[in-house]
């Protein structure tokens, strides 16, 4: 299961055939494993990657990382 997951990973569009030659099964055999792994959770879903930047679309993307330290003080004065 490890190497089909890994080659769906790399091409998710891999026709089931080209796999099953790569994996050395059948594409039956191919096809119940990606079923399984559909119905266990494994996988998914599938996405496009897309190169904005070859489409014409600028954008701008940014990672914020922070972090917030809290602290409660609780004082008392009599």
């Amino acid at each position: 299961m490890e190497q089909l997951l890994k080659i769906l990973e790399d091409n998710a569009r891999m026709s089931v055939e080209d796999i099953a030659a790569m994996l050395n099964k059948s594409p039956a055999e191919v096809a119940a494993m990606i079923d399984l792994a559909r119905a266990q959770g494994i996988i998914k879903g599938y996405k496009t990657l897309v190169d904005w930047e070859k489409a014409g679309v600028n954008r701008v993307e940014a990672v914020i990382d922070f972090s917030i330290k809290s602290s409660i003080c609780l004082e008392t004065s009599v």
